[in-house]
């Protein structure tokens, strides 16, 4: 029976015999979707306890470092990591927003909101994505793909595409995915 909650205790485990290589101190936010995101160095990038991101060191399990950040749903904690920075959605019901972090600090850079083309829809329940080439793509299901560009000192809309459709229900654990050719596919309702 799946009972949703956390926080979760992370392990690495040895691949040889799966013993315990560590335990981190800290606690994962893990749900439904969530995973882990890695540094180009294999440090993991996690959400956890007390609504906080956090780089823990592959070899150790020590945290790195820690940042503040409130999610918008639960489910909404995922991140991903591209070169130098950590992308991840904060915000709240009606306000959704793109932020980026210092993979090497967890500095605080710079936020974007995004756009609703359907007001009221529901908020994503997975990690904005980003493609071979830097740019990240947010996806709110029922509602639109956006398209942004890291400039260095804030996040640039490059498009909005709506993708809504005429059901009730959306896709809203429904991950979505660049291809090779750095087309864009996801679900909608």
């Amino acid at each position: 029976e799946f009972d949703g909650t956390y926080p979760d205790t992370l392990y690495a485990l040895a691949d040889s015999d799966g013993s315990t290589v560590w335990k981190a101190r800290l606690q994962a936010h893990m749900y439904i979707t969530e995973s882990v995101s890695f540094a180009p160095n294999g440090d993991l990038v996690v959400s956890c306890d007390d609504f906080r991101t956090a780089r823990i060191d592959w070899r150790t399990g020590d945290t790195v470092w820690t940042t503040n950040r409130v999610w918008p749903v639960t489910g909404a904690a995922d991140i991903c990591v591209y070169d130098s920075t950590v992308y991840a959605y904060s915000g709240d019901i009606g306000s959704l927003f793109l932020n980026a972090w210092d993979l090497g600090t967890g500095r605080f850079k710079y936020q974007k909101r995004l756009q609703d083309t359907h007001p009221g829809g529901p908020m994503p329940q997975s990690a904005p994505m980003v493609g071979d080439d830097g740019i990240v793509y947010a996806h709110k299901p029922g509602d639109n793909v956006t398209a942004l560009e890291d400039t260095g000192d804030s996040l640039r809309v490059l498009w909005t595409h709506e993708v809504s459709g005429d059901s009730y229900y959306y896709s809203i654990f429904s991950h979505f995915a660049v291809g090779p050719d750095r087309s864009v596919y996801c679900a909608s309702n």
